[in-house]
């Protein structure tokens, strides 16, 4: 390596990565800082309440064109600023999303679910503000602003711990104030981030951008359902102690999502602007490197669980130790996938993106019950597991069919001027 590519290196990783890794790292431990707050200061009941109410938030979404961040990212790395108007637009499908919640607790009132219909009523009313906010995240990423973003992390995370702190000595038996404290500051930060940027975008860049954000909502609509799945079917099918052990299983995994969210964002716009060969060998190769990474951190962590897990969260919740392993492991089978499914996204194969983000969420519908049903709450790292494979796998096949699909589509391009001629 030169000197000047040397240089180059040590610059990119410290305008790119090294802001990117470390808003990922902030929000990371302050997730593990409120976990450790309930598990400590407050029951396994207001935990699962406070899951639950997330997890509907997270179903809620679904409605309120969740692949808006996405198209924000890929159109500011365009040059163009839409993020603001985007947001105008999502209100009305956002106020859907708050009547869902609404009506949601309105049942669980009528079924004598009184902690957990407060706690999703809270929800309901700050999820509009939430939602459409999120925006300017998605904005700063795409332009590159990664230190800006980076700071913009760190108020969020400290005023929601800060809150998350207040609101269980104010109020510690019930998790309706976490819940919409939790929502509310991160609302007002985004929300004050989003008021600052730029309000004039360009017309056919922010219609082209809210169509291809309503195509990837709609493409991502069984997955919303699907990365909540877990959790509400052990409430329903197990119990609410149950779901507490859950929420803290999910916690190593959690930050190895966390670290692919910082691989994905630094990787897609790349990969968007290189050739659909080139793009694809990349992603394969990136895969392929991603894989041992995450087999040698996974497998530490997972052999460290037993102790780990009681250590820092309690005895009571050494029940989560068997289940944390088995999802620390998805990752590892999960990362080719991941990266492949990456190049799709950058290369707008919406068709091959349908058909993953069909089959893959119909499967844990159909699995995750029986798994449940049969196994407990293991048969939830069970299920994850396998589902990575066919993940895996099925995403595998769709790159290739897409890209013998592009070359026959170019082929046709070439050869139609030739049978034109006389």
């Amino acid at each position: 390596m030169t000197p000047a590519s040397f240089t180059g290196l040590c610059r990119t990783v410290r305008r790119t990565a090294a802001p990117l890794a470390s808003a990922t790292l902030v929000s990371q431990l302050n997730s593990i800082v409120i976990l450790l707050a309930l598990t400590h200061l407050g029951t396994q009941g207001m935990l699962a309440d406070y899951r639950l109410a997330l997890s509907a938030v997270g179903v809620a979404t679904i409605v309120a064109l969740p692949g808006a961040a996405t198209a924000v990212s890929r159109s500011a790395a365009a040059g163009h600023s839409v993020a603001f108007e985007l947001a105008r637009r999502r209100l009305a499908w956002a106020f859907v999303g708050a009547a869902g919640l609404a009506l949601t607790a309105a049942v669980l009132l009528v079924i004598s679910r009184r902690s957990t219909a407060l706690a999703v009523l809270a929800a309901a009313a700050v999820f509009v503000p939430w939602v459409v906010s999120d925006l300017a995240g998605a904005h700063l990423i795409g332009t590159r602003r990664f230190s800006t973003y980076l700071r913009l992390q760190l108020v969020v995370q400290t005023a929601t711990a800060l809150w998350i702190a207040i609101a269980l000595l104010v109020e510690p038996g019930d998790a309706w104030a976490l819940v919409a404290g939790y929502l509310g500051v991160t609302a007002l930060v985004q929300g004050s981030a989003l008021l600052r940027l730029p309000r004039r975008p360009d017309t056919d860049a922010l219609r082209d951008c809210y169509r291809y954000g309503k195509r990837l909502s709609r493409i991502n609509v069984l997955s919303a359902i699907d990365l909540q799945l877990d959790v509400l079917l052990t409430a329903v099918l197990l119990s609410r102690p149950d779901v507490a052990l859950l929420a803290v299983a999910r916690t190593g995994g959690q930050f190895m999502k966390a670290l692919w969210y910082l691989v994905a964002q630094a990787n897609i716009g790349r990969f968007s602007t290189l050739r659909e060969d080139d793009s694809r060998h990349a992603a394969l190769v990136l895969g392929l490197w991603l894989t041992p990474v995450f087999a040698l951190i996974c497998g530490i962590s997972a052999a460290l669980c037993p102790w780990v897990v009681p250590a820092i969260f309690g005895q009571s919740y050494a029940g989560a130790v068997t289940v944390a392993q088995l999802l620390l492991l998805v990752p590892v089978v999960g990362a080719v996938g991941a990266c492949l499914e990456l190049h799709l996204k950058a290369h707008a194969g919406v068709r091959e993106l349908y058909i993953l983000h069909i089959v893959k969420p119909v499967s844990s519908f159909v699995c995750l019950p029986i798994a449940i049903w049969t196994l407990g709450l293991v048969g939830v790292g069970i299920e994850a597991l396998l589902i990575a494979a066919l993940y895996t796998v099925l995403t595998a096949v769709l790159v290739l069919g897409h890209h013998l699909r592009q070359r026959t589509a170019r082929a046709v391009r070439v050869s139609r001027p030739l049978e034109t001629q006389p």
